[in-house]
């Protein structure tokens, strides 16, 4: 079904990172994540700066910690939390997001 022309049409107008965010955004992706891809959510951090959005990037490295028992992607976002508390209380307050968008080459 996905391989139909209008399918794939359909599937690509909703696929992110096609637009420019409208503001700052932060992508943080654990590099073990098997729910969502590291690689998935990267190439969304990328395909935005290229569009020149204002964009913090974050890659967490954990060690694997089972395959498909969601520890992968809960752990990222557990350990992560006071940063994005903080980067969005930073956001609340009126203060400017510091976009990483020139580390990305060296992020993977």
């Amino acid at each position: 079904m996905a391989g139909e022309p209008a399918a794939q049409a359909v599937l690509d107008k909703q696929r992110l990172g096609t637009a420019k965010p409208t503001g700052p955004v932060r992508v943080v992706t654990g590099v073990q994540d098997d729910i969502v891809p590291h690689e998935q959510a990267r190439r969304l951090a990328v395909d935005w700066c290229k569009k020149g959005g204002d964009v913090t990037y974050k890659a967490v490295r954990l060690p694997n910690l089972g395959d498909k028992l969601l520890t992968n992607h809960l752990a990222p976002l557990l350990t992560d939390q006071a940063d994005a508390v903080e980067w969005l209380s930073d956001r609340l307050e009126g203060k400017s997001a510091r976009s990483n968008c020139w580390t990305m080459p060296l992020q993977r």
